[in-house]
């Protein structure tokens, strides 16, 4: 796998992870607040998703990475 393609299936896995991480610990406000949806997050933590994200994603990379390498998958010659 050249660079170029490791960074589009980082960014692939990226974006398919934050999908899955955003809706977490996701709670409404105990009251609402004038002029917020009644559905919006009190805290989003945004950053600490972020975070997590990036993480889950290195270490799925570094498995695809690997099955890549280890010729798992012959078609990515």
């Amino acid at each position: 796998m050249d660079f170029f393609s490791g960074v589009v299936v980082f960014t692939a896995i990226w974006w398919i992870v934050i999908f899955m991480v955003l809706p977490m610990n996701m709670g409404a406000p105990e009251k609402d607040v004038k002029g917020a949806m009644p559905g919006a997050p009190q805290q989003a933590n945004i950053r600490k998703k972020l975070v997590v994200t990036t993480g889950v994603t290195v270490v799925l990379w570094v498995i695809v990475y690997s099955l890549i390498k280890l010729e798992v998958f012959p078609f990515f010659r």
